[in-house]
């Protein structure tokens, strides 16, 4: 599977008894698997460009929709020929192409990078896409975390059909679960929080498209993420160890007491 990859610098700075800690790093993005098996292409470029997924053959307005043997012959050529050029999920991960990447304080949401979703119009035989995951693993010093972005999308009619507020949905089938991790003795907890759009209150985990058709823009949305600390956890080997050494110390008392 590809993956994302998120570069990351932690920094610990004691003031008194308080530790102030400043996160910064960059991403690099990457698609696949594909939940496809037609009409679709898989660009993984975003170290210095972007992450793409691309799929389907965009509407030729200037032939006849009522020869099936044109279109069939149309969708083949251009597959063949050029590849799929009508909608494409893209990856543009925070300071991949070398610009400065992502900087936030402990408990503060920052962008890992912006996800674009362009809704062609396209002809139904050209693909059968149903969605795409964006793997990723996050290097924290010696810590790795894998997460796994599932998206999926529903289709509507592209046929010459469809009306004017015609729009898909691209939603998060499956949402990434949260990782911990260790550093300088302290444990973290790392989140990815959704989607937001323009700086947005809240995250969301769809996002709803106009057609190209319509003369809609594709559109983009920031992907979130937070790290707070955690409390180390107890062994679960623990309260046996507790409770043997509270049965020897009363032992003890009691074999005292006898003597």
């Amino acid at each position: 599977m590809k993956v994302l990859c998120l570069s990351t610098a932690l920094v610990l700075s004691a003031a008194g008894a308080a530790h102030a800690v400043s996160i910064s790093g960059s991403a690099v993005g990457a698609w696949g698997p594909i939940d496809a098996t037609k009409g679709f292409e898989v660009s993984n470029q975003d170290a210095g460009g972007t992450a793409d997924v691309t799929w389907g053959v965009e509407w030729n307005s200037t032939h006849d929709a009522t020869n099936s043997q044109w279109v069939q012959t149309y969708v083949d050529t251009t597959l063949a020929n050029t590849g799929p050029d009508s909608s494409f999920w893209r990856f543009d991960g925070a300071g991949s192409d070398g610009a400065p990447g992502w900087s936030a304080a402990l408990g503060d949401a920052f962008s890992i990078g912006t996800f674009t979703y362009r809704n062609g119009t396209s002809y139904a035989i050209s693909h059968d896409f149903k969605g795409a995951t964006l793997g990723l693993e996050i290097f924290l010093g010696s810590s790795i975390l894998d997460f796994a972005y599932q998206f999926e999308v529903t289709t509507t009619t592209n046929e010459g059909q469809s009306a004017p507020a015609d729009a898909d949905i691209t939603a998060v089938a499956s949402p990434p679960v949260v990782r911990f991790f260790e550093m300088g003795g302290q444990r973290f907890r790392f989140d990815l929080l959704g989607l937001q759009q323009n700086g947005e209150n809240g995250y969301v985990n769809e996002l709803v498209v106009f057609e190209s058709w319509t003369g809609a823009e594709p559109v983009s949305a920031d992907i979130y993420a937070r790290i707070t600390t955690a409390p180390i956890p107890l062994p679960a080997t623990l309260p046996l160890l507790l409770g043997a050494i509270g049965g020897m110390v009363a032992f003890g008392r009691r074999k005292a007491r006898a003597a």
